[in-house]
């Protein structure tokens, strides 16, 4: 599903980045084990927030997942971002110790998550699929009964078209999500002139044309009394 907010406001220039490719390692070594239930992983928590300033939007994403089974398991981390995002970091949380991901090449950083989960450790890499640029995969291995915890930032210089620009989120966890909360945030240095919040759209695509208004998402704006902020908050039931 793809939550996307359009404002209009004005044009400034910024140098964008491009994606990179990330490996986290170094995680505490655990005890092998080879026997035991696998059970599909649980994410309890997906929580997106994005600041936008002068167009220029900084988004993280945060997403919980637990081991219910009774052997390890692997979680895969999916996030499509906009082509013109850049990944500026990423890390996971096993046992409340956050290990930071460490800028690699794309066959030095898969050597070392293999020598990793080889060794029992806890590992995590995010690849680019070929086929599809715009899509970062996150693969961690998790002990049973453990949880880890991804944080993903990404960032991207939103295009003017217009007088406007768009701002899409994708949001797909691939299973119903107890506590899913979408938060952006909006402060300019004009007056917003207009706001728009359409309905999720069942697609990867971010082109579209919106049609009806999101019956669900709350939005506010002037925030603190001035016309340059704004604040949008999806948080379904």
């Amino acid at each position: 599903m793809i939550f996307i907010i359009v404002t209009s406001l004005y044009f400034v220039k910024l140098t964008q980045c491009f994606p990179q490719s990330l490996v986290t390692t170094g995680i505490d070594k655990t005890e092998v084990r080879s026997e035991g239930q696998v059970l599909p992983l649980e994410i309890s928590k997906f929580h997106v927030n994005s600041t936008i300033q002068f167009r220029y939007a900084r988004t993280q994403v945060v997403s919980h997942f637990k081991n219910p089974g009774t052997a390890p398991n692997k979680a895969k981390f999916t996030m499509v971002i906009p082509d013109s995002a850049f990944i500026s970091n990423f890390s996971m949380i096993i046992k409340e110790v956050e290990y930071v991901a460490e800028v690699k090449e794309k066959e030095e950083a898969k050597k070392t998550f293999d020598e990793a989960v080889s060794a029992g450790r806890g590992a995590g890499i995010v690849s680019k699929d070929t086929r599809d640029a715009n899509i970062f995969t996150v693969e961690t291995n998790i002990e049973p009964g453990e949880k880890v915890v991804f944080k993903l930032i990404y960032e991207e210089l939103l295009e003017r078209k217009s007088g406007m620009y768009k701002h899409s989120i994708n949001i797909d966890p691939n299973q119903i999500v107890d506590d899913l909360k979408i938060e952006i945030f909006i402060n300019e240095s004009l007056p917003i002139s207009s706001l728009s919040v359409p309905e999720l759209v069942q697609s990867n695509e971010i082109d579209f044309t919106a049609n009806e208004e999101s019956k669900v998402a709350e939005v506010e704006r002037d925030v603190d009394g001035i016309a340059n902020n704004a604040r949008i908050v999806f948080s379904p039931d």
